[in-house]
């Protein structure tokens, strides 16, 4: 093989090495804070509200945030029984039923905590400000910092 060949191969995998580790970098210390998994927040919805009235529902926020979490949780232990049950030796078609199960009814009392919130939300907001709050549901790109 010619050195030149072996020296564009190397500088290659150079390259590659530092483009993956410049993007950990990035996004490990940019301002934003990427997800590892969906979570219900309406944080991105609220940051359509004039800041007088998200400061007034900032209390309602901050109860849904401790809230929210737990649930969160509950939901990632569900996954990790589902995982468990799909990568398990013995495969059982029972167990990976009800893993489903536990982990649809999870995400359904997560949804269905999402829409309470929004609701007692919406309930501290005039007119204007409800209006504003369902506009930012049609937009394309909800989640913007």
């Amino acid at each position: 093989m010619k050195k030149s060949r072996i020296f564009a191969i190397i500088l290659l995998i150079s390259l590659a090495l530092n483009l993956f580790l410049g993007g950990i970098f990035v996004g490990k210390f940019s301002g934003n804070k990427f997800q590892r998994h969906m979570q219900p927040r309406l944080h991105w919805m609220i940051q359509s509200l004039p800041e007088a009235s998200q400061i007034k529902i900032k209390p309602l926020m901050q109860k849904y945030e401790i809230k929210t979490e737990a649930q969160m949780l509950n939901i990632k232990q569900a996954r990790t029984e589902v995982h468990k049950q799909l990568t398990a030796p013995d495969f059982n078609k029972v167990l990976l039923s009800q893993s489903l199960a536990t982990l649809r009814q999870e995400m359904g009392k997560t949804q269905q905590y999402m829409h309470t919130q929004l609701i007692e939300i919406a309930s501290q907001l005039n007119t204007t400000e409800r209006q504003l709050l369902s506009k930012s549901t049609h937009r394309k790109h909800r989640r913007q910092k």
